[in-house]
């Protein structure tokens, strides 16, 4: 195996991650709502942008293509932009995972959790850090 991969695992997860987002952001107005306890703590927009931003900024920076038209500053800015737009978009999950924890028994917050909403941040938050972690592999590697 090469050391630089076309598509290492980081990219595969980055883009299943940005897949998602989109995904989910397409759906949204069919997909079951739960509790609305995180609407205000990011703008619907900013997970479709991150998704958008984080494809375009993944795939050319993992080898999808040997021709090398987009500068890597841009591919360097997309990355880190969509990585910042996919943490805010995840802001919420500290309020799952104490609504989480009311349901095993803790007291605190009240014992109803948005599922789809979890999912979502949780998707988010993993997505967030494979960009990141793809954007400082990007630094690193040699851009042939």
């Amino acid at each position: 195996m090469e050391r630089f991969a076309p598509f290492p695992l980081r990219a595969w997860i980055a883009i299943a991650a940005c897949l998602v987002l989109a995904a989910f952001h397409t759906l949204h107005p069919i997909l079951p709502r739960g509790e609305a306890y995180s609407d205000g703590l990011a703008p619907p927009w900013a997970s479709s942008a991150a998704a958008v931003l984080g494809l375009f900024s993944v795939l050319p920076s993992s080898g999808w293509t040997k021709l090398r038209l987009i500068p890597r500053q841009v591919l360097a800015a997309a990355g880190l932009a969509a990585g910042l737009l996919m943490a805010w978009s995840s802001a919420g999950i500290g309020c799952d995972v104490l609504r989480f924890a009311a349901l095993a028994g803790f007291d605190g917050y009240p014992p109803r959790v948005d599922w789809m909403g979890f999912a979502q941040r949780a998707i988010s938050l993993l997505g967030a850090v494979m960009l990141f972690v793809n954007h400082a592999r990007f630094r690193r590697e040699p851009f042939v």
